[in-house]
């Protein structure tokens, strides 16, 4: 049996093509004919996915449609590598439709902001991470985030 078209529609790019992720949102018909830009469409009401390069669309991607889990926080967090360099990396709470499991995908602190002024998920914000200021300026600046989003834990917390 053949499954049903869904109606997927790009609502961000953020980072040049190949590098950071894409994000896509499924769409009731009406909406999609009505020529609305997806600005005017609140994103907070509709499914929401993260889409890495394997696949033209969340249903041609290697993992299948990863929904964005807005029960869950993002967590800014900072990675060390070797020789002493480090990055801030976000986790983003997913669920795999295929599977149903739940896991993290990354996604650039600008994605981040994206993510929490766009679809209301929440941020985590693990100690070591506060050193680099940059990307929560940008979160603290935005209209939709108080003081009470950025959640201090310790490194392996919730």
């Amino acid at each position: 049996m053949a499954s049903k078209q869904r109606n997927w529609r790009q609502v961000a790019r953020l980072e040049p093509r190949g590098k950071g992720q894409r994000f896509f949102a499924e769409f009731d018909p009406d909406i999609m004919e009505s020529g609305k830009p997806v600005s005017e469409v609140a994103l907070r009401n509709v499914h929401v996915y993260i889409v890495d390069n394997s696949g033209a669309d969340p249903d041609r991607t290697d993992d299948g449609p990863l929904r964005l889990d807005r029960s869950r926080p993002l967590r800014l967090q900072r990675e060390d590598y070797a020789g002493g360099h480090s990055a801030l990396y976000v986790r983003v709470p997913v669920v795999a439709e295929r599977s149903g499991g739940e896991f993290f995908c990354g996604c650039t602190p600008r994605e981040a902001v994206w993510l929490v002024n766009n679809t209301g998920m929440r941020i985590e914000v693990e100690e070591e991470a506060l050193r680099d200021i940059g990307p929560l300026v940008d979160l603290r600046a935005s209209a939709s985030v108080g003081d009470h989003d950025i959640v201090s834990s310790q490194k392996g917390g919730a």
